[in-house]
């Protein structure tokens, strides 16, 4: 199961989403950037959008490029900027509207994006408007919201994945384990070989006690994607738990191959993988994670962890100071900096 990790479980998709608003392009300079997209330059790619940019400042098109590339870097804020000037450059577009929404969703913000998106219209809205609009519902907490609009979704996309991957994780928040094994055994019938329903398979058998079943479940999502470092976190406790810790230990050490290519959330989960399995993270690891941008609470108090532990001063300082900021948008930093719970700094 072990594979060279990819950069990020995302960030692939989210370049895609730069190349989806190319697909269409006449403009030579917007061939150029789907041209070099094409041949995976995402770098060069952004630098010629940019220059383009200086060219056609109101230009929506290479905005939601450049939007599109800064968050798959894990720039949330440059995404966010460049998605809503996209999306005032030109408010017809559905895709700008999409965009900017989970550029939200992603910095934890699920009331704006809802926002952003507008009034519901389940009957019409496109496969993608849907599932985001019950990730969003989900992610603040509106359960029965959530399953009504996955619902609508599978019933409208039967054959789709995400629809089903919502319904399940909205069973499992509500407790309603017998409703949520039969939509698991859908989703084995279904989507055999889709990793993210294996993992919540997984999961699902876990909570119900057939740890077999979990344990098959997560090798086999492994073997379809090396790189979901979720799955390979759970599958390092279930191993760990089992007493199993030589296996736990091969299995974290494939979990970080080039730090450096992480990002923050993948450093993060990394690092837990290393704490459960009870080995020292590698050097590289801890340092990119001390080094990376606070730009939201979970990354504040990972760069403080990671600081501590390489006793970098310098950084510290600078993790600190980006908490006193977040503090009052997130009630962990707050008792972090209280005193009250210091064991929320780094892997649990």
């Amino acid at each position: 199961m072990a594979g060279r990790m990819k950069a990020s479980d995302h960030s692939g998709h989210r370049r895609k989403l730069a190349l989806g608003i190319l697909a269409e392009a006449r403009h030579r300079g917007h061939r150029l950037v789907r041209a070099l997209l094409s041949a995976s330059r995402p770098g060069i790619a952004e630098l010629a959008a940019r220059a383009l940019l200086r060219l056609r400042p109101s230009d929506d098109t290479l905005l939601h490029v450049l939007a599109a590339l800064a968050w798959a870097r894990g720039d949330t804020v440059g995404a966010a900027e460049a998605a809503a000037r996209a999306l005032a450059a030109d408010p017809s577009v559905a895709r700008h509207r999409w965009l900017l929404a989970s550029i939200r969703q992603s910095r934890g913000e699920p009331d704006r994006a809802i926002a952003i998106l507008g009034p519901e219209r389940p009957g019409r809205e496109p496969l993608r408007n849907l599932c985001l609009r019950a990730s969003l519902h989900l992610q603040r907490g509106d359960l029965a919201t959530a399953a009504r609009l996955a619902r609508i979704a599978h019933d409208r996309f039967p054959r789709k994945p995400e629809p089903l991957r919502l319904l399940i994780s909205a069973g499992m928040e509500s407790g309603d384990f017998e409703s949520t094994s039969a939509l698991a055994e859908l989703a084995g019938t279904t989507c055999p070989e889709n990793a993210g329903l294996l993992h919540l398979r997984a999961t699902v058998s876990e909570r119900l006690g057939d740890i077999a079943s979990a344990q098959r479940a997560l090798e086999r999502c492994l073997e379809l994607r090396p790189d979901r470092l979720a799955a390979r976190l759970a599958l390092v406790r279930i191993l760990t738990l089992q007493g199993q810790g030589a296996a736990a230990q091969r299995l974290a050490r494939a979990a970080a191959e080039d730090a450096a290519a992480l990002g923050s959330r993948e450093r993060h989960l990394a690092a837990e993988i290393f704490d459960m399995a009870q080995i020292e993270p590698p050097a590289d690891l801890v340092a990119a994670i001390a080094c990376q941008p606070c730009t939201n609470a979970d990354e504040a108090l990972w760069a403080l962890w990671a600081s501590i532990a390489r006793h970098d001063r310098t950084e510290l300082l600078r993790a600190y100071e980006a908490a006193l900021r977040l503090v009052e948008r997130d009630g962990r930093l707050l008792a972090l900096l209280s005193g009250e719970q210091p064991n929320l700094i780094g892997p649990r």
